[in-house]
């Protein structure tokens, strides 16, 4: 076993340990997190009912391809395939019938006939080395690592560009985006349908009043074009008839490329390519939203100005939406409790919201009265759009008001508890 299995196949060969592998994979992906590190890219494969979907046909070809004795692949098949299933069927069992795959997992011999049938994946996957495009993962390439094998988990490394990573289909972006839309409206992996944003204008730029997430779709369509017809441009005149579902895609990228307004001259012509700067042509001209400056260049935390970005966006669920909605039947702001809860009322025209507000601003010198949300927008679209420390701060402080008096809101609505004026203000300052 020791000689016919690749050495990065740990589990299930006698004198090798689960363990190294384990080892070895924390110490390829140490460091993923820091800023500026070359692209790089780890996948993880589990393999879903391995044992139960190995077919004998496809088991007999690897024991021969092996090179194993006839009589040795006869008494292995005779073991595995002298298998029938009976049914149940209202009470009675039905004749048995042969079955046609299936590794039975507590046979001892099962692990090394599995072990013996991945090593075929395992032996295609270093033929990727051959490729062109193919580049290692930067710390794979001196010992020339593809893949590490845990039975049947396996994990992918490579270098993090598309030269080396396939196309992503239409169908794992949308698993993808629909991953990251669950974990921006519920911190979590939990299906909701509270969206509070569309997902097209979540990837909005910010100074159009979205979040600035990149659009998989474009980046992906872009990636193509990039490796195929910016680096190969002798592709540019190539019409493929009856190509397969990979080639075609490759060359449906020309669409991408006429679609902003880029020629085969353009083309020729490029020296440098931009990524970024194609992506933003694909995405076309926004609208610049008036109150982006309170959002670009913010100091405040993150999930301030996200609230902050909600807020002004009108999108946050308020009681006088939730009415409309049928979801609520009292109005009652629940920090003042005397006026209708509304976004123009609970910034900063509430009684409680408007001392936190005047608190902070005489904080930073600013001696004027709260008022409505409307107006407070149009005073900071005046008086804060500067790249100074103090407007820097002015943006700051109303994200964290606004954030705070939020929590607080949804802390007396929802768990009936309340803080003072000066706790919060303390919070801030």
């Amino acid at each position: 076993m020791n000689d016919l299995v690749d050495d990065f196949q740990s589990a299930f060969v006698p004198g090798r340990m689960i363990t190294d592998n384990i080892i070895l994979s924390h110490e390829l992906v140490k460091g993923y997190g820091r800023k500026g590190i070359s692209p790089r890219c780890t996948m993880k494969l589990d393999m879903q009912k391995a044992y139960d979907s190995l077919e004998w046909v496809f088991l007999e070809q690897i024991l021969i391809g092996m090179a194993f004795p006839d009589m040795l692949v006869k008494w292995v098949m005779s073991c595995v395939n002298t298998v029938s299933y009976p049914i149940l069927l209202n009470g009675k069992p039905t004749p048995p019938f042969d079955a046609i795959r299936e590794l039975r997992q507590e046979d001892h011999l099962s692990s090394f006939l599995f072990v013996l049938a991945i090593e075929y994946l395992t032996r295609n996957l270093k033929t990727l080395r051959k490729i062109h495009d193919f580049n290692y993962h930067p710390r794979c390439d001196k010992m020339q690592i593809v893949q590490l094998g845990f039975a049947d988990d396996l994990l992918l490394f490579c270098m993090g560009d598309r030269g080396s990573i396939f196309i992503m289909p239409k169908k794992i972006i949308q698993q993808i985006e629909a991953m990251c839309k669950r974990f921006l409206w519920t911190g979590g992996n939990e299906i909701t349908k509270n969206v509070l944003v569309s997902w097209d204008k979540v990837c909005y730029p910010k100074s159009a009043g979205g979040f600035n997430v990149i659009d998989i779709h474009i980046w992906n369509k872009i990636k193509w074009v990039h490796n195929y017809y910016v680096k190969r441009n002798h592709l540019w005149e190539i019409k493929p008839r009856n190509a397969s579902w990979m080639v075609s895609k490759v060359f449906k990228a020309k669409e991408t490329v006429e679609a902003a307004s880029y020629t085969y001259e353009d083309m020729m012509d490029v020296t440098q390519f931009s990524i970024k700067k194609f992506y933003h042509m694909l995405k076309g001209d926004f609208h610049k939203i008036s109150w982006r400056r309170l959002m670009c260049n913010n100091p405040g935390c993150k999930k301030w100005t996200f609230i902050l970005q909600l807020v002004a966006l009108g999108r946050i669920y308020t009681k006088d939406r939730l009415l409309k909605w049928g979801v609520v039947t009292n109005l009652v702001c629940p920090l003042c409790n005397t006026e209708d809860e509304s976004i123009e009322h609970l910034f900063f025209s509430c009684k409680f919201s408007a001392e936190l507000w005047t608190k902070l601003l005489n904080w930073q010198g600013i001696n004027i009265l709260p008022m409505g949300w409307s107006q407070e927008v149009n005073w900071a679209i005046n008086h804060a759009k500067r790249k100074n420390a103090k407007a820097g701060i002015f943006r700051m402080m109303m994200a964290g008001c606004i954030y705070y008096l939020w929590q607080e809101r949804n802390q007396r609505t929802f768990l009936d508890k309340e803080r003072s004026v000066a706790g919060l203000h303390k919070l801030l300052v």
